[in-house]
């Protein structure tokens, strides 16, 4: 089946759906409900966010709310999504800010269609002069390097890998289970000398690609090593619980060798005086 079809917003709150937990699909779904259909100014208690087409801003906490998951899910999805290349973060007066990548792929601005003023029609029906309006006003999201680099100076500077110090520090806090950022980051930018130049013109969503595939790696074996010390803890409980009798023996020799350690140690103690 190809083809797209069209929801209203709000169609998430109806009573059916409510007190469900959201899958991944739900949750990418609402984002793309949520992300405004025109350049859109919005008030927050940290200051005025200006929303392009395609973005939305909410907290995590809030978004962890609406979905039903704790917030260390929510970050997790966030990332999966950013180096799935189907959303981009970024932060304005102290929220998350969400760029669904290819907007109009889930949103066309269609043909033809008007609005009255412009408002009492749904936004994805508005079209015409009200579209090529909109169109002039939406301002183009500038190259993945151009973001890198954007402010004085560079959390870190490499030959091709350039960060100023916010992307550096949503990097840090995205791939936090790599132990040392920096020195991974050195690895790539050394790796990234040996491409061709057009391929190193997308080194931004590449590294951070290739920083969550490492997160994701360290997660997995920290995990497992979890895992695997939680089992043999509760091995040696369930051996414990069955064999009462060896427990209270060893109990018994811990009890009389840490005696006799006292012991000797007041021996010495008494033979130096």
């Amino acid at each position: 089946m190809t083809g797209w079809y069209r929801m209203p917003r709000g169609w998430m709150d109806h009573p059916l759906f409510q007190g469900e937990a959201f899958c991944k699909r739900t949750a990418f779904q609402w984002m793309v409900e949520q992300a405004v259909y025109q350049p859109t100014t919005i008030a927050t208690k940290g200051g005025v966010i200006n929303l392009q087409r395609g973005q939305f801003s909410h907290s995590i906490r809030f978004m962890a709310a609406a979905w039903r998951w704790d917030e260390k899910r929510v970050r997790r999805f966030l990332d999966a999504g950013a180096a799935a290349a189907k959303i981009e973060r970024g932060e304005a007066a102290g929220q998350t800010v969400i760029t669904i990548c290819n907007f109009d792929y889930y949103q066309p601005l269609p043909r033809g269609g008007a609005a009255v003023n412009g408002a009492a029609v749904p936004d994805e029906r508005r079209g015409g002069a009200a579209k090529k309006k909109e169109g002039n006003e939406i301002k183009k999201e500038p190259p993945a390097r151009e973001r890198a680099t954007a402010g004085l100076g560079y959390a870190f500077d490499g030959q091709t890998v350039r960060l100023n110090q916010r992307d550096f520090d949503q990097w840090a806090g995205s791939f936090h289970a790599i132990a040392d950022l920096r020195a991974e980051l050195a690895s790539i930018d050394s790796w990234w000398q040996a491409q061709p130049e057009d391929k190193r013109r997308g080194w931004f969503h590449a590294t951070s690609r290739m920083l969550n595939a490492k997160h994701q790696k360290a997660v997995s074996e920290q995990a497992a090593s979890t895992a695997a010390s939680d089992e043999a803890i509760r091995r040696m409980d369930d051996w414990d619980r069955r064999n009462p009798d060896a427990v209270d023996r060893y109990a018994e020799m811990t009890r009389m060798t840490r005696e006799a350690e006292a012991y000797w140690d007041a021996e010495l103690a008494r033979t130096k005086h």
